[in-house]
Formats: C-alpha cells, sequence, structure tokens
C-alpha cells in the first residue's frame, strides 16, 4: 500500500543553482526551519498549513508561497486532507543578481514582504520552471530566461516598477555582434554567459535589454533561429535526425515538438509537402 508521505527531490545536471521537491503528505509535519535558498512553492491539492514570520497561512490548492532565505517556517497538511505540493529552492546570488538588474538595489528591496500569492501569470511559470527542472533537454539559457521573468513578476507584485530603460551606448552594435554570434554557433549548446560575454554586457542586462530590442529572450530567438534552419534543411530533403543535429537541438523529438510549435505540422509533414 502507497503510503501518504513522499519527498522527491530533483536536480537537473544541465542547472546549477536550483533544486525542485515534489512532496506529498498527510501526517508529517515539518519542525520549525530555514532554508539558505529563495524558496517558492506551488500547492497543488489538499491544504498547506504553516507558520511564518509570526503569522499563520492556509494555503490552497493554486496558491504559491515564498520563503525568503532564513526565513523560519514549519507546515503540515490542512483540513485533514491529502496535501501535495512542489517547491523550488534557488540560490540567492541568482536571485540577488536578477533583482538587482531589475533596478533593485536597496537591501530591503532583496526580501518579500508577502509569504502567499493567488496570481495566474506567476503560477504558471513555475509550472513552466518545474517541467525545465525536471526536463531531460532542458538548457540553462532556458532556465535563466524562465527565471528572470519569475523575478520580474514577483517585483511587479511587490509594487516595483522593473527599470527596463537603461540607456547603453552603443546598444545596437553590442546586440547585433551577440545575434552573428548565435547565428554561428546555432548547432551548439549555447548559454547565456557565452551570448553576454560577446556582446560585454552582464547576464540578465543582456535578457532584458535583449528583449525590450526584439521581442523574444535570448532563447526564443535561438530556438527561432533553430528552427528556421531545421526548415531549409528539410526543404532540401535532409533526414530529420540530421536536420536536427545541424541546427542544434537536443534530438529529433526536441526538433518535432518546437516545430509542431511553430508551425503547426511535424517535421515529417512539412517534408512531405516539398516532395514531387
Amino acid at each position: 500500500m502507497r503510503t501518504n508521505e513522499q519527498f522527491r527531490f530533483i536536480q537537473n545536471p544541465n542547472l546549477s543553482g536550483i533544486t525542485a521537491l515534489s512532496a506529498q503528505m498527510k501526517n508529517f509535519a515539518y519542525n520549525k526551519h530555514a532554508h539558505e535558498e529563495y524558496c517558492l512553492g506551488l500547492t497543488l491539492n489538499g491544504r498547506q498549513d504553516f507558520f511564518c514570520a509570526g503569522s499563520f497561512y492556509k494555503s490552497q490548492a493554486g496558491n504559491i508561497i515564498l520563503f525568503n532565505p532564513e526565513e523560519i517556517h514549519d507546515g503540515h497538511a490542512g483540513n485533514d486532507s491529502l496535501l501535495k505540493y512542489q517547491m523550488l529552492y534557488i540560490e540567492p546570488q541568482k536571485m540577488q543578481t536578477m533583482i538587482k538588474t531589475l533596478g533593485a538595489i536597496h537591501p530591503n528591496q532583496l526580501r518579500f514582504a508577502d509569504t502567499l500569492y493567488n496570481d495566474a501569470k506567476l503560477r504558471a511559470q513555475l509550472y513552466q520552471m518545474f517541467s525545465l527542472v525536471q526536463g531531460h533537454h532542458t538548457q540553462s539559457i532556458e532556465y535563466d530566461a524562465v527565471l528572470y521573468t519569475i523575478v520580474e513578476r514577483l517585483l511587479e507584485l511587490k509594487g516595483f516598477a522593473c527599470n527596463k530603460q537603461r540607456v547603453i551606448k552603443h546598444a545596437d552594435t553590442l546586440l547585433l555582434r551577440a545575434k552573428t554570434f548565435i547565428h554561428a554557433h546555432l548547432n551548439e549548446s549555447l548559454t547565456i554567459e557565452q551570448i553576454s560575454n560577446e556582446a560585454n554586457l552582464s547576464q540578465f542586462h543582456f535578457i532584458r535589454l535583449f528583449k525590450q530590442s526584439f521581442g523574444l529572450t535570448p532563447h526564443q530567438y535561438i530556438i527561432n533561429c533553430r528552427i528556421n534552419l531545421a526548415k531549409e534543411q528539410l526543404q532540401k530533403g535532409q533526414d530529420i535526425t540530421q536536420c536536427a543535429q545541424l541546427a542544434g537541438f537536443s534530438d529529433s523529438s526536441h526538433l518535432c515538438r518546437k516545430f509542431k510549435q511553430s508551425y503547426g505540422i511535424t517535421p515529417s509533414q512539412y517534408q512531405r509537402q516539398f516532395r514531387i
């Protein structure tokens, strides 16, 4: 018989600075404790009851929980129900670098006063991050892009107006240099660190400036370029596995998934339309 108490910690070898927990519990109760990381959790089923910072909270399914580093809390299933939840543990340095990049530089701005949230946008971003941590083909550039959106949303909910208008001299030249680098290395596993170094910008300033200028994050732009390159090769009759390799996808299934999201059909279906 399956136990009600299950705790599974997940780390992705392609990602650093983040751990995920998938848990369910009914009778177990956490003692008071604190984490060194920022903790962002989603209550999936049941009710999550806990004390934090002198207040008592009841997190219903769909709610989001946030614990700052070293913030003491406990926790147990509420209302005698089976509790299911997921939690992300994110290293402080990564979070705080992004917070400062978005213009929040006062020490008080590095911590979040609210513990419980009910926000559809933030919820969707966290689901996306859990999916990335559990994915077999996740690249660090995807993680950085999604974490950036999470931090940006948390600051918005905090009432902080993110500084999106920072002027950088010769920004167009720097971004074009980055785009050239991307096109020259599409078949490689690119990272934000590599591309931002090419543009001589800090990683998260680069993400913000790139999206502000082109309407896509660097990761979205890379995927778009890879799809376009694969499409050209498909039209030439190239084997789908080779197309995926040439365009920098981890395998043919990764190409198929991304291609269909953009064109509504699989690479095979697309290629058949060009055969005489």
